[in-house]
């Protein structure tokens, strides 16, 4: 969706056709999607979902509709209105050469590695606020060498390279041992927040 303006987006994403959505990545409730706040015109939003279906195709058709997915938001102008509903349909097509289906595409291994990235920042925030400065660190270490694997793909906008920047400067601050532990596990949980929401003008804010 391009050009969208809106306060109270929320994507909402069901199965078809026997698959599950079993995980919308940042968004512990499934049933009531993913809550994306306000959409500015220009700040693109990404969600990461995972789903299970049967593999099986039906009989004459190599193509499947497997996601039903909606968009609701409510107009600037008019918060208390009816919400503007953007709908569609994801297909999987069958295929019979494996080879097809082995490259991931790079957008997704960014997004695989920043939501990863997120669940690892709310641990170290845990351990560091519980004084595990060590444990801490060694996950940070993870953390960074996971980043640094899908660099290579990082597009136009470089959000890799400024979200390795910012968990540089979060370790080199674990690492200072005369910073307040609460100070740094705010830290780490915002940027938790932040990997979840993967918010353009979030993470420009918080550099």
């Amino acid at each position: 969706v391009f050009g969208a303006c809106g306060s109270a987006a929320r994507l909402i994403v069901r199965g078809k056709n026997g698959a599950v959505v079993t995980k919308i990545w940042g968004h512990e409730n499934i049933v009531a999607g993913a809550s994306l706040g306000e959409l500015y015109f220009g700040n693109r939003r990404s969600v990461l979902c995972e789903f299970t279906t049967s593999g099986t195709a039906v009989a004459g058709e190599n193509e499947i509709e497997t996601l039903v997915y909606e968009l609701r938001y409510t107009q600037p102008n008019d918060p208390t209105g009816e919400p503007t509903v953007i709908k569609n349909t994801l297909s999987l097509k069958f295929v019979d050469d494996e080879s097809l289906v082995m490259e991931i595409d790079p957008r997704v291994k960014i997004m695989c590695a920043t939501q990863t990235a997120a669940d690892m920042d709310k641990k170290i925030a845990e351990l560091v606020k519980d004084g595990k400065r060590k444990e801490a660190m060694d996950l940070v270490t993870e953390k960074i060498a996971l980043l640094k694997d899908v660099e290579q793909f990082d597009d136009e906008r470089g959000i890799i390279s400024l979200i390795l920047r910012l968990a540089e400067n979060m370790h080199n601050k674990l690492k200072d041992e005369t910073v307040d532990k609460k100070l740094v596990s705010r830290g780490y949980e915002h940027q938790a927040y932040l990997l979840e929401e993967d918010d353009d003008q979030g993470f420009g804010l918080f550099d």
